[in-house]
Formats: structure tokens, sequence, C-alpha cells
């Protein structure tokens, strides 16, 4: 089972009758993903016949659990209402703490052990939209 928290918060200022801006920002909370026990020996044993994938103990399935998460994620938007259409430009920080983020284990041969492997990387992100 996965568990997500999140909490939300915004502050938007009417400029005038046509323009708004707004700042947001998101704190998500992610509890480790469940995966079943690492069977080491069977995967070296794996290795050694020519394939790096990792073998898991699936007698245990999901017993096992990875660190959970904390993330967090502002925008910056500016919106330019008009009668039929309205324009909104934003800019998006995503992952500001840049959390490794888990995704898969793989077998480190030269240390002859089994890692977690995750990305965490914080990355900008600019939208423009258009309201009908």
């Amino acid at each position: 089972m996965l568990q997500v928290d999140n909490a939300y918060g915004i502050f938007q200022n009417r400029i005038s009758c046509f323009f708004d801006d707004c700042i947001s920002g998101k704190l998500t909370y992610q509890g480790g993903l469940c995966y079943s026990p690492i069977d080491e020996a069977a995967t070296r044993e794996n290795y050694a016949e020519g394939s790096p994938d990792v073998v898991y103990d699936e007698r245990n399935a999901y017993s096992k659990r990875s660190n959970p998460v904390l993330m967090l994620d502002l925008t910056v938007s500016f919106k330019l209402n008009r009668k039929s259409v309205s324009h909104e430009i934003a800019l998006e920080a995503l992952n500001i703490l840049g959390q490794k983020v888990f995704y898969q284990h793989i077998y480190n041969y030269k240390e002859d052990k089994v890692e977690e492997y995750g990305a965490g990387f914080s990355f900008p992100n600019i939208y423009y939209r258009i309201f009908f």
C-alpha cells in the first residue's frame, strides 16, 4: 500500500479586473513503495549466467518498503482575463528539495551487492494555457 499525503497553499492576487497573479505550492509526503525482498545469492548466480536482473524472493512478496519521500513544488503564474478567452503563463519549480524517488533495484557487480536506484532532480517547467 502506498501512502500519499498532500498539502496545498495558494496566494492569489487580483491586480485589476483583467489581470491575476498567483503563487502556489504543494508539499507531498509519499510513503515508501512496497517490494519483495531480494534473493542476493540467486541474483549473483543470475549475473554469472549473463543476466543482470535482480531476483526477488516472491515467497515474502511486498514485505519490504522503500524510504518515504518529501517533495516540494512551487508555481508562479500570471493570468490575463478577457471576455471570451483567458491566457495564463506560469513557471513551475518541481521537486525543489531534490529528493530521490525509488525506482528499482540494480546489481552492482563491481561491489557485488544490490543497490536501490532512484532519481532525484529538480527542474523548472514553463507553460502557457489558453481558456475558452
